[in-house]
């Protein structure tokens, strides 16, 4: 298994799209097996849980920028 690390920054928003927060977090990825739906679903679901820990009126979340470190 060859594991890549990515720090993903996201803000998270309600219904209304207002900004409620804003922040990052590491994704680890088997990029053996990545496919780039496994991917963004990984990052998305990663930052929305993160997100709704900090607030948990957050409905969705926006990606900004996603940087692979290995």
């Amino acid at each position: 298994m060859s594991t890549s690390i990515c720090i993903v920054t996201y803000s998270g928003v309600d219904a209304t799209n207002y900004s409620l927060v804003s922040g990052q977090t590491a994704v680890y990825l088997d990029v053996n097996s990545a496919t780039p739906s496994n991917f963004l679903g990984e990052i998305e679901s990663k930052a929305l849980h993160d997100a709704k820990a900090i607030n948990p009126n957050v409905t969705r979340i926006l990606i900004d920028k996603v940087f692979q470190l290995s």
